[in-house]
């Protein structure tokens, strides 16, 4: 998967760079390093994606409509969520639980993907606005954030 990403870089207009930088302790807003774009990624059959697809909607978690729009980035791989970091390393963890208060996908939540292998990647870049706003152009994932806890019935 991070090659496809890497792929879409020329594509989006931005450019992959080192995670370094540099500032000065009396800095009222230190910059350690540039923004990153992450994702996640599970390999379903058709089947488990109608299943995934069906929960998400269910749950109005859905930022698709249909599910002919759920499309595999390649082969079997379907895009779970998109998301951006000015900070990276902190936020794609917050994404795996069911935190009060934070806005998150709550991937541990989904019934449909439990012993599935999930993906992810990170990738430090010039521009994470723009390269997010580009793979979700390109491969639009399926979850939405959400404030609240999910609680199952």
């Amino acid at each position: 998967m991070f090659e496809i990403v890497k792929n879409e870089l020329k594509a989006a207009g931005v450019n992959q760079v080192d995670a370094s930088g540099e500032f000065f302790l009396s800095d009222s807003m230190p910059k350690l390093f540039p923004g990153g774009v992450y994702g996640f990624f599970v390999e379903l059959s058709e089947e488990e994606a109608k299943k995934f697809f069906n929960e998400a909607s269910e749950r109005n978690s859905a930022s698709l409509d249909s599910f002919g729009k759920f499309k595999p980035i390649k082969d079997n791989f379907y895009p779970i969520y998109w998301g951006k970091d000015k900070s990276i390393g902190k936020r794609p963890y917050e994404h795996l639980k069911n935190s009060k208060g934070t806005g998150s996908i709550r991937l541990s939540t989904y019934r449909s993907l439990e012993n599935k292998k999930i993906h992810s990647i990170t990738i430090i870049v010039d521009d994470n606005d723009k390269l997010e706003n580009h793979l979700q152009n390109q491969f639009p994932h399926l979850l939405l954030t959400k404030t609240e806890q999910y609680n199952a019935i």
